[in-house]
């Protein structure tokens, strides 16, 4: 199912998640490129994340049928599919109680391989809401989904205008209320977060109202485990990953005692598998690896947080190998067999940039990564015009990896 999917690419480009080299990550850079572009061009942009009541359990059969029919899926699939949620029925048991059986009609089995493919089907409607306005090109919307999160974005002149456009695109005929309707997905509007992203923090920031609900803009928003602020600065998610990143640490600490710790091998085993990949999650797009560029001055990049970072990875080393707390970091790291933080976090950042320069020319983000390979930009760069410069990736590169099918 999802070869023929991606085959014939009967989903929108747009939609993230459950499916092969489309990322929470590459999500994410698709949102901080969209925002960034309009900057560029004196635009603002605003962000309406929307929370489903229910997803999964509310999914209609005949809908998700009659979805995999729309999008011209083979019949033995379409009945393949029909087939397990027939003559499902559960009890309710707690203290002595114990109900009748009563059957499940509705609902996609969570914990099922077919879940996350099946949903994708079902929501991609909701993604394929926002449309192009043409002769309005100071307009534009963008949906942005992964999985059961979904996040509409409106570029405008001002906040007003992207307000509206929002408004829009959940009220108008085949919006997003008309898809809550006929796929049994009720949005709980009261949980909707509103973000308004500008450099200017004196600008005017409305608020909507969304059948009754005041919804006011918010400075932060965690969307996809990254916590985004109203200007990209990124400092929020540097302090929750710090944050997170001890915590761990903390805990893995916990096991370390000498008479009755786990032994060093497991203990590093443990920091590497679990530690690292939660502190450093989506550090491409936050952190800048330190460089220089050629003169005379100093080390340009995120130096701050690869210092903040240090003290994290100082913390979990101690614990390792048991040393004093007075041994030098790098002697511990040569001790444990461990890279320096700026080094892990340019592996980090070098392996995002290989991936995403090698992604399908379908992909919604090859030709964002191919422009900001091709182009300098002296304002509002994104991630990908800093990384495309640090590892020198050229527009030559990206043809190379990604040959015209």
């Amino acid at each position: 199912m999802t070869y023929l999917l991606e085959q014939h690419q009967l989903l929108p480009n747009t939609h993230f998640g459950g499916r092969p080299g489309h990322s929470t990550t590459d999500s994410l850079h698709l949102l901080e490129e969209t925002i960034r572009n309009a900057w560029r061009t004196k635009k603002v942009a605003s962000a309406l994340f929307l929370n489903i009541e229910g997803a999964f359990p509310n999914a209609i059969t005949s809908r998700l049928l009659h979805n995999m029919q729309k999008r011209k899926l083979p019949r033995e699939l379409v009945s393949f599919t029909e087939r397990p949620p027939t003559g499902r029925q559960t009890q309710l048991c707690f203290d002595s109680f114990m109900s009748e059986w009563i059957p499940i009609n509705n609902g996609i089995g969570q914990g099922d391989p077919l879940l996350m493919i099946l949903y994708i089907i079902y929501n991609s409607n909701l993604v394929e809401v926002a449309k192009t306005r043409k002769g309005r090109e100071s307009l534009k919307e963008l949906t942005l989904a992964f999985v059961d999160d979904t996040a509409f974005i409106a570029i405008a002149k001002d906040f007003k205008t992207a307000h509206s456009i929002l408004q829009d695109m959940l009220e108008r005929a085949g919006g997003g209320f008309k898809w809550s309707r006929d796929h049994n997905s009720r949005f709980e509007t009261s949980k909707f977060a509103l973000m308004d992203f500008s450099l200017n923090r004196n600008k005017e920031r409305p608020n909507m109202n969304i059948q009754g609900n005041i919804i006011r803009p918010s400075p932060t928003h965690k969307f996809l485990g990254v916590i985004l602020d109203q200007e990209l600065r990124w400092k929020a998610q540097v302090d929750y990953a710090v944050a997170k990143g001890t915590a761990h640490v903390m805990q893995i600490r916990r096991l370390s005692t000498m008479t009755k710790g786990i032994p060093m091998r497991l203990m590093r085993q443990l920091y590497q598998a679990v530690a690292i990949p939660k502190m450093l999650y989506a550090a491409d797009l936050w952190f800048t690896p330190a460089f220089k560029d050629g003169s005379d001055t100093p080390q340009r990049g995120s130096l701050g947080t690869a210092k903040h970072l240090n003290t994290v990875q100082c913390i979990a080393l101690l614990a390792i190998t048991g040393a004093m707390r007075s041994t030098a970091t790098d002697l511990l790291e040569v001790h444990a067999n461990t890279l320096p933080i700026t080094l892990l976090l340019q592996n980090f950042c070098h392996r995002a940039i290989v991936h995403i320069s090698a992604l399908p020319t379908s992909h919604p983000l090859y030709n964002p990564v191919r422009q900001a390979a091709k182009l300098q930009v002296s304002s509002h760069r994104s991630s990908f015009h800093k990384l495309t410069k640090m590892y020198a990736i050229t527009p030559a590169d990206i043809e190379t990896l990604n040959p015209a099918r």
